[in-house]
C-alpha cells in the first residue's frame, strides 16, 4: 500500500515551482532548457539555491553556484 500522506515542505511555492522545472520540464522534452536565473532577484537566487542542495538537485546546484561565480 502507497502512502498518500502530504508531506509538509518549508520552502514557499514559488521557490519550489523554480525548483521542480529543473527536476521535470513543462512542454516538450526535446526542447527542454533549464530556466535563465541570470536576471533572478538575489533574494529568490539564494532561496532556490539553498532547496537545490537540500534536496540534491545536481543540475540546479551546478547552475547556482557558477551564476554565483
Amino acid at each position: 500500500m502507497v502512502d498518500t500522506t502530504p508531506i509538509p515542505l518549508q520552502e514557499d511555492s514559488t521557490t519550489l515551482e523554480m525548483l521542480f522545472q529543473f527536476i521535470h520540464p513543462c512542454g516538450e522534452l526535446s526542447q527542454f532548457r533549464q530556466p535563465s536565473v541570470m536576471n533572478m532577484i538575489p533574494k529568490s537566487l539564494f532561496k532556490v539555491a539553498e532547496a537545490a542542495e537540500k534536496y540534491v538537485v545536481f543540475g540546479a546546484m551546478n547552475v547556482f553556484v557558477t551564476r554565483m561565480q
